[in-house]
């Protein structure tokens, strides 16, 4: 892949009021996950990750993400 900032995609799409941001290991990931979560409006992540940190995601890492990426509305009270 190019080494392109894709992260920056959004903004040079004119979006506004989005979380936009990069991770490069698996506790950045965490962390962007926290701050997606925690963001009220659209969110755009660039996640790198090199294959010698690659590893299974924890199940609560797992349900994070989906929560994050799912509809308020379409979760299970």
């Amino acid at each position: 892949m190019p080494p392109w900032c894709y992260a920056s995609i959004p903004a040079a799409l004119g979006c506004k009021g989005w979380w936009c941001g990069r991770a490069g290991t698996v506790a950045e990931l965490e962390q962007a996950l926290a701050a997606i979560s925690a963001h009220q409006g659209a969110a755009y992540l660039e996640v790198l990750i090199p294959t010698e940190e690659s590893q299974s995601l924890a199940d609560e890492v797992i349900e994070t993400f989906h929560q994050t990426t799912t509809s308020k509305s379409a979760l299970p009270d």
